[in-house]
């Protein structure tokens, strides 16, 4: 933004651990200004400039209802969704140039645990809660874990759950969460959207992380 510094390690340049476009501007989350982490805190940027955060139409946002960190970003349909540890916070478009967003929807009770677990698909999100796995169905979080539930929260442990990376292979609708377990090594748990089903499965050497490849 402006005044920013040179060098993106030095204690005065503004960082975020996430990031994403909305409302045609880069929206910052989970902040370290000038050293200090502000894990609930959002940033964002001048209409149609995401390099300059002092406009008028920039804004911050201090989501403080809560004391849980902010986890991850994402957009589901319309809609801007800040995701926490133990509550979803869903915006929306306002059309004012100076206060573009107003939130919709706050669920509480529901958050997302493993930042790197999000996963866009089909202009949604899934992630990894609590106590299950869950996909935006509009607003709502709505649990999709079924079967496959309780067995990978009884695999895995809790420090490894909150680093559970995650991928998806649009051309056969399946989602991947990859994890290390607690006895079996590294397992990937995948969900057919399409189909609603779960399966599992292992490599034979182990995954450092999921991307979309070109076509």
């Amino acid at each position: 933004g402006t005044g920013y510094a040179a060098d993106l390690n030095s204690t005065s340049a503004t960082k975020a651990r996430y990031c994403i476009e909305y409302a045609n501007r880069l929206f910052l989350a989970d902040l370290y200004i000038s050293g200090v982490r502000e894990p609930l805190s959002i940033i964002f940027s001048k209409e149609g400039d995401p390099t300059d955060y002092t406009d008028s139409t920039a804004g911050r946002l201090d989501l403080l209802d809560t004391e849980d960190y902010l986890m991850g970003l994402g957009k589901v349909g319309s809609y801007l969704v800040f995701y926490k540890e133990n509550n979803v916070m869903v915006y929306g478009k306002r059309g004012d140039a100076t206060n573009p967003i107003r939130i919709v929807a706050d669920r509480r009770g529901v958050g997302c645990v493993a930042p790197y677990s999000i996963v866009e698909f089909m202009g949604t999100n899934a992630f990894i809660g609590r106590d299950d796995f869950y996909v935006m169905n509009g607003d709502q979080p709505e649990a999709i874990g079924g079967p496959i539930r309780n067995k990978f929260f009884s695999m895995v442990g809790v420090t490894e759950i909150k680093k559970t990376f995650s991928g998806h292979n649009a051309n056969l609708n399946e989602l991947y969460w990859t994890v290390n377990t607690i006895n079996d090594g590294q397992i990937t748990f995948v969900w057919n959207h399409k189909t609603r089903e779960w399966y599992s499965y292992q490599t034979d050497a182990d995954i450092s992380c999921w991307g979309r490849g070109a076509i």
